[in-house]
């Protein structure tokens, strides 16, 4: 036999040497791994947001225009539907899809009955009273926070 002419520290570490620094490449590997997912999941939280952003823009700006003149335009009715035409791509719930759709249609409602009553002679006051109603909810969601309530789930930045 013969002897290693070697110190045992130094064999030691030799011997230890490999598998701790595999370890710790390994460490480092998860690591960077685990950033990796973090970046990842920021990213798309970023992506959602971009998408969904536009959708609630819509319809803020649509109830701020009602809340500003009593009644909306046929043009930024028209521009509502044209930009949360998507929504149900973005969003993964059915009932703020119908709380857009509402919104909508509430709008459009308001509108053709504003109308209606201004070519009529007689008042009638199922429609003054439809659109008392349609023009509060409407308001509603701006004034009272309603669609911040809504959508703040969904464009919320931070880490859930």
């Amino acid at each position: 036999m013969s002897a290693n002419p070697l110190p045992i520290e130094v064999q030691y570490v030799q011997a230890l040497g490999f598998p701790v620094v595999g370890s710790a490449i390994a460490i480092i590997g998860a690591w960077i791994a685990f950033q990796q997912m973090k970046t990842a999941r920021s990213k798309l939280r970023h992506d959602l947001y971009e998408r969904r952003y536009p959708v609630f823009a819509a319809a803020r700006d649509l109830l701020a225009e009602i809340v500003r003149h009593d009644t909306p335009s046929a043009g930024a009715i028209g521009e509502y539907y044209i930009k949360t035409a998507d929504a149900s791509f973005h969003f993964n719930d059915e009932a703020l899809i119908k709380y857009i759709e509402n919104i909508g249609a509430l709008a459009s409602a308001l509108l053709v009955d504003v109308q209606t009553l201004e070519g009529e002679q007689i008042k009638d006051e199922n429609v003054e009273k439809r659109i008392r109603d349609n023009r509060r909810w409407l308001q509603n969601q701006i004034q009272k926070r309603e669609l911040a309530k809504v959508f703040q789930g969904y464009l919320a930045h931070a880490e859930r």
